[in-house]
């Protein structure tokens, strides 16, 4: 049953962590488009794609952020400092592969991260840097903030 209120603890944190950095991130401070230059395609993944695009992108980033967390532990960091530089350098490595990969292939107009890659340039990279960056912290802060009140819930 401990393992039940752990992961439901962690589900919990990183939805919220996940919804107030995405709203934070790209519709009140539009920091996709600020980073990358591409209205167009911010608008097309993140406003004309909604639910589609918020889906994959729950699941992606809580990818990117398991294997940072593997990394963090596997490093044994303990400092918030060099778990956000490790989130950084994961975050880095996964969306750089990725980039390399598209830019490494003719471009595909139907495919969208082909299209994106190609558009964007590597300040792609560096927006997943920062999404994942926040994403990260409110993470940390939601998991302080919510696990004595969930503890009381799940009793």
């Amino acid at each position: 049953m401990a393992v039940l209120k752990e992961i439901t603890l962690l589900l919990v944190a990183y939805s919220i962590a996940f919804i107030i950095s995405t709203t934070l991130i790209v519709y009140i401070l539009h920091i996709p488009t600020f980073i990358t230059g591409q209205q167009k395609m911010v608008n097309e993944y993140y406003y004309d794609n909604f639910l589609s695009s918020t889906l994959l992108d729950y699941f992606l980033v809580f990818a990117y952020l398991l294997v940072a967390q593997c990394v963090i532990y596997g490093l044994n960091a303990n400092y918030i400092a060099h778990r956000l530089t490790l989130v950084i350098v994961t975050t880095l490595c996964i969306s750089g592969g990725f980039y390399l990969y598209f830019k490494s292939k003719p471009l595909d107009k139907t495919s969208f991260f082909s299209r994106w890659f190609y558009n964007a340039g590597f300040s792609a990279v560096v927006y997943d840097i920062v999404l994942l960056t926040v994403t990260y912290s409110v993470l940390m802060v939601s998991l302080v903030k919510t696990k004595d009140r969930l503890k009381e819930w799940l009793g």
